[in-house]
């Protein structure tokens, strides 16, 4: 008995280390050892709370459309959000017979996290006559050090393969995209037929009426013959159509639009065959100057609203101002019409009067119109330099008053000792523009104290 109260000892202490277990046990220990054994099943249990990943993607792009002539295009991916370690997402194809992906992995920083990489998908060319497949660019699960993108899996990409050995009307934009600017370059891209046709084909482009194709009367019609090719028939022949942007007088911004694509034929394979769009992107040479509705003394740099943390850069807080506000005609980005020299970084209009030489980190670009917030009412057009000479202006900036912060000459000089210390202190004066003016008073105007809440203008870039 004396044995089972040591045993029913080393038991409780081991077990609980209560005091109570301390002084000697009844000879009859099983009750008391069966309670203490049920205290320590009955004690709560500490659980782990799961750990749920939330690092996510964007793949854009869409359903791709390739061709087994070996046209291409192209999907990018970024991240959602910065990790903390680099993420690497392997690439393949689905079925390597049909299209073969430009790279085979992508890798993401905590600096460029949030930059879109392009993965290039090409048709590949094979003997079957197997009709159009749809195969998948395969994103496989991320690999890093970041459990937030461990493991986690973007989504494929659906690819569309056009045969050749098939009837197929087959587009191929010249650099994958089609780009045109207002007033300035074109872009082109070619339509051919895969198959010859028993009857010959018309493929009706319909572009929208900003967009011209090969300079003609909307919609044009290009004709593909029936016989032998190459030879007298021009069904194999790639026909070139050129886009050009209408230059018209009104900031819009970049902006899209859709070409479609319709087959018409006797022969019923091509008859209403689905043709892919072309999507031109169109660069506007039209920009928008607009006067903030906020207001905001000469101390950019310390507002910690703006990112201001005091070290000079108060250029890059009054840009972001810009962009925050309500006046803010597209989601384009602007900068501010501000000028200063020290301290770095600068912004330089000019440093010979009107010459716009030395331009440093410069907001106006040359040869392009500037208009009013409401996008019909023009201002100025910079000239080859980047600025211009007053006298030419059209419109003021603004119908109504409200000075604004430039820190300019009227001649595009930086106007010294009057940029708030470089757009970081409330001490001293600052040089504003009138916004009523159209001489070169409308950038060098009065000189208040650089405590007092005053406009800027914005530029888009």
């Amino acid at each position: 008995m004396v044995r089972q109260r040591k045993i029913c000892r080393l038991v409780a202490a081991s077990i609980l280390s209560l005091a109570a277990c301390i002084p000697p046990l009844p000879d009859d220990c099983g009750p008391v050892c069966s309670l203490l054994a049920l205290g320590v099943q009955s004690a709560p249990v500490a659980t782990e709370t799961p750990f749920t990943p939330t690092g996510s993607f964007t793949v854009s792009g869409g359903t791709l459309t390739v061709a087994e002539t070996g046209t291409a295009d192209l999907f990018t991916v970024r991240l959602n959000e910065a990790p903390t370690a680099n993420v690497s997402i392997p690439i393949s194809s689905s079925d390597a017979t049909e299209i073969s992906v430009g790279s085979t992995s992508l890798t993401f920083t905590p600096a460029n996290w949030n930059n879109n990489q392009a993965v290039l998908v090409t048709g590949l060319d094979d003997a079957a006559v197997d009709t159009n497949q749809t195969v998948s660019a395969v994103l496989g699960a991320a690999v890093s050090a970041d459990l937030n993108y461990n493991g986690q899996d973007p989504s494929n990409v659906a690819v569309v393969v056009l045969d050749d050995e098939s009837p197929n009307v087959i587009i191929t934009e010249t650099g994958l995209s089609t780009i045109t600017t207002e007033g300035g370059a074109t872009d082109t891209y070619t339509v051919v037929l895969t198959q010859p046709p028993t009857f010959p084909v018309t493929v009706t482009i319909t572009p929208n009426a900003q967009v011209s194709a090969n300079a003609s009367v909307l919609p044009i019609g290009l004709n593909f013959t029936v016989g032998a090719c190459p030879g007298p028939g021009d069904w194999c022949t790639a026909q070139t159509v050129t886009v050009a942007a209408v230059d018209d007088a009104v900031a819009e911004g970049p902006r899209g639009y859709t070409f479609t694509h319709t087959a018409t034929s006797t022969d019923a394979n091509y008859n209403g065959i689905g043709i892919i769009n072309v999507n031109p992107a169109v660069i506007d040479n039209d920009k928008f100057v607009f006067r903030t509705a906020a207001t905001h003394n000469g101390d950019f740099d310390n507002d910690p609203l703006l990112g201001g943390n005091g070290d000079g850069s108060g250029i890059a807080e009054a840009d972001a101002f810009c962009t925050a506000d309500a006046n803010r005609p597209n989601t384009s980005t602007y900068r501010a019409l501000l000028s200063k020299t020290t301290p770095a970084p600068a912004r330089i209009g000019s440093l010979t009067p009107n010459l716009g030489d030395g331009q440093t980190d410069w907001v106006l670009s040359p040869n392009l119109n500037y208009y009013r917030q409401d996008g019909t009412t023009p201002v100025f057009t910079a000239d080859a330099n980047g600025i211009f000479v007053f006298g030419a202006f059209s419109n003021s900036f603004e119908a109504s008053a409200g000075l604004y912060w430039t820190g300019l000459r009227n001649d595009w000089v930086v106007r010294a000792g009057l940029n708030c210390s470089g757009w970081s202190s409330t001490g001293g004066n600052g040089g504003t523009g009138d916004p009523t003016a159209t001489n070169g008073a409308a950038i060098q105007s009065a000189t208040p104290l650089c405590a007092t809440p005053t406009h800027l203008i914005c530029v888009e870039q």
